[in-house]
């Protein structure tokens, strides 16, 4: 396409100032994701330094439940963006995505509570009173649950492009709970300092989005459309996020059961150093819903996913790099062989990092309306995922369950990255 310039001379199109403008606005909308999520990546980090390796694995695993209660949201988050973005939220809808982003955290901790004593008896995981975990899981399932409707606002918030009052949300939600989570290590609260945190920042979050960004979109009503978009969301990212959950979060518990105490301390630390990135690029990718959503072309739309991957393996490469080496560099510093510290984050930030470059797609294609295609990846990477875990806990190998797993993330999720935009062009006619 181009355009008439003065005396009738055609001047072509300016594509690459609409891909600053692109770059820009990711970088808006991400860098309070990324502050955000780097607090609450590295909060966790401070009980490796505060605690012993016992108390450190209970408080791994409470952790990793924190992770677990927030990412099982059936994709609201990204529904929340592209609905606010087309001025189709009514308040229905609103409360509707409340409830579910609220409601897992809830009934996922019922479920831990009943299963603990049992993990922690094979597993040898939690010298201290089972009413001190199940109180600690008890704060990390209510804060969890109030920070995710907090986060739903601070999507909304994207989607209206009304980026100080995500950043408001989102900052000062983490501040709250690093604060939190700080002084009561200090006071000596041990491994429920963890969940004390949570609770504070979950609390002030889900506050502050309330005070920001309750209001539904004006005219707005339910179209049958919007409800049909909501009940895909809900089935389809509903599956992909237990799939996740099963790939990226369980692995530690099955490490737990493995392995020693000792070990699953090793592969959790090198797993939130390697998390931290794949964080990031999770928060700079949030604006893909919107821009995806309003694309113009499907060229467009493959243009969009092709540049945002190969940013991200940029940006994993460096950021993955370097973290690898603080994390090798901590570990050998409490006293962990050096040859078992360099497998474990070689294999983890390998899997890691070759799945991070799936976040694109899987944002774009959500913009689109079509969330359900990342399944054709994920079915068959939870299931190579759950045999390496059975295996290992059969055979009591945590090196077997590692390298299982670190094989499969990298092999499964580099076919999605191939085969992403052959999915674009099914998920879209123009």
């Amino acid at each position: 396409m181009s355009v008439s310039g003065r005396n009738g001379v055609t001047v072509p199109p300016r594509p690459h100032r609409a891909t600053r403008s692109g770059y820009a606005q990711l970088l808006r909308g991400g860098l309070p994701t990324i502050f955000s999520s780097g607090v609450v990546a590295a909060v966790p980090i401070a009980g490796a330094i505060a605690l012993d390796s016992a108390d450190y694995a209970v408080w791994a695993l409470g952790a990793t439940l924190s992770t677990v209660f927030v990412i099982l949201d059936f994709g609201v988050p990204s529904l929340a963006i592209k609905l606010s973005s087309e001025k189709r939220l009514d308040r229905g809808t609103l409360w509707r995505l409340m409830g579910l982003t609220a409601t897992p955290p809830l009934v996922l901790c019922g479920l831990v509570s009943v299963a603990w004593p049992f993990y922690s008896a094979a597993s040898g995981v939690g010298r201290a009173s089972s009413g001190l975990v199940y109180l600690t899981f008890g704060e990390i399932a209510v804060g969890t649950a109030m920070r995710s409707v907090g986060v739903l606002y601070a999507s909304v918030a994207l989607g209206r492009n009304r980026m100080l009052r995500r950043a408001m949300i989102l900052i000062i939600g983490a501040v709250a709970q690093l604060v939190g989570t700080l002084v009561a290590l200090a006071l000596g609260a041990g491994f429920q300092s963890l969940g004390i945190g949570i609770l504070c920042g979950g609390l002030v979050q889900v506050t502050v989005g309330i005070a920001l960004e309750r209001c539904a979109d004006a005219g707005a009503t339910r179209e049958t459309e919007v409800q049909q978009l909501v009940r895909m969301f809900m089935k389809s990212k509903g599956i992909a996020t237990l799939l996740g959950v099963t790939i990226t979060q369980f692995d530690r518990w099955a490490v737990g059961l493995a392995t020693s105490p000792t070990t699953l301390a090793v592969y959790d630390i090198a797993t939130r150093f390697a998390l931290i990135p794949k964080i990031a690029l999770v928060a700079l990718g949030a604006g893909l819903v919107a821009q995806s959503a309003q694309a113009g072309s499907l060229s467009a739309t493959r243009a969009l996913v092709l540049r945002s991957q190969k940013m991200a393996a940029v940006f994993y490469l460096g950021a993955g790099s370097v973290l690898g080496g603080v994390a090798v560099v901590l570990l050998v510093g409490r006293g962990h062989p050096l040859t078992a510290v360099l497998l474990i984050t070689i294999a983890v930030t390998l899997g890691h990092g070759v799945n991070s470059l799936t976040i694109p797609a899987g944002y774009v294609l959500s913009g689109v309306g079509r969330p359900d295609f990342e399944l054709r990846y994920l079915w068959p990477l939870a299931g190579i995922c759950l045999s390496a875990y059975g295996l290992g806990i059969w055979t009591h190998d945590g090196t077997v369950l590692i390298a299982l797993w670190s094989v499969a993330m990298i092999g499964l999720s580099w076919f999605f990255v191939r085969r992403s935009p052959r999915y674009v062009e099914e998920s879209r006619t123009w």
